[in-house]
């Protein structure tokens, strides 16, 4: 039986690429620091579940995308503090994520990042009806 349960706190040069690729991964929980393309080769563990991602640097939203269109089992998505919720993430995860039951997020508003509307997380929300959602969109609490 392969890899299905992996947790990795602050070690030096982990390759996720290839750890991805060489297990059947349900469930990642990470903290250190990661390339945007091993995030990205997150979406070969197409049976994953739950991810909880803590990233030194944030990275760029766009290594997301593709993990959240390829692995459509999640279940438990946290990544508050490895990227910046946008509109095209939480809708990304609306189209391909029909069991999320756990999200977190957070918006920080970083010059490279895409925006977070209230209209598209109130439509995520009602979407997600049922699950525990957390969104800290850190620009409005900075407004307030």
């Amino acid at each position: 039986p392969s890899l299905q349960r992996l947790a990795i706190i602050d070690v030096p040069r982990v390759p996720l690429a290839d750890l991805a690729k060489a297990c059947n991964l349900r469930c990642l929980m990470f903290r250190g620091t990661a390339e945007e393309t091993g995030i990205e080769a997150l979406s070969h563990c197409e049976n994953l579940e739950i991810l909880r991602l803590t990233l030194l640097p944030r990275l760029t939203q766009d290594c997301f995308m593709r993990v959240f269109k390829q692995c459509r089992k999640l279940r438990v998505v946290d990544i508050f503090s490895a990227t910046d919720v946008s509109d095209q993430i939480l809708g990304c995860i609306m189209l391909n994520i029909p069991n999320l039951q756990v999200f977190r997020g957070s918006h920080a508003g970083g010059s490279f990042q895409q925006g977070l509307s209230d209209l598209v997380l109130q439509a995520f929300r009602r979407h997600f009806r049922k699950a525990k959602v957390f969104v800290r969109n850190r620009v409005v609490d900075s407004t307030l």
